[in-house]
């Protein structure tokens, strides 16, 4: 396998693309060699992964991840724009440990623009949670 490029995704764009590789692996009807069954055990672990921690579907997902890049924070680069749309920090202790470890270090106004959009999302995922 090569690999062509690569991209952060958020949680809700891998379980999205699980879903469409999964529907490829089962639209081909091959029976199920020891390869394949090493790669749908992999998969089936990464769905647990993604059932347990995943907080928002692709659509939110999306919206919060332009939201975030509009805000054109400096060295907020794209791969720590998806842990926090994965996270949604709750208070800035949650996002200075997303940039923990990192030689980045952002200014009190940003770390509250943030956590002001975040909490929107926050809001209707608590919303969707009762509704359910």
């Amino acid at each position: 396998m090569k690999v062509i490029s690569k991209k952060p995704l958020t949680l809700a764009e891998v379980k999205e693309l699980i879903g469409k590789d999964n529907k490829k692996h089962e639209s081909e009807g091959q029976e199920l060699d020891e390869t394949r069954i090493k790669h749908k055990e992999k998969i089936d672990m990464l769905k647990s992964y993604v059932k347990r921690f995943i907080r928002l579907d692709i659509k939110k997902a999306n919206e919060l991840v332009k939201e975030l890049k509009k805000l054109s924070i400096m060295n907020l680069s794209d791969e720590y724009i998806i842990k926090i749309v994965d996270i949604l920090p709750e208070d800035q202790s949650d996002v200075r440990k997303i940039f923990s470890g990192s030689d980045i270090s952002l200014k009190q106004e940003d770390i509250e623009k943030i956590l002001g959009i975040v909490s929107k999302y926050r809001k209707e995922k608590q919303k969707t949670k009762k509704s359910e």
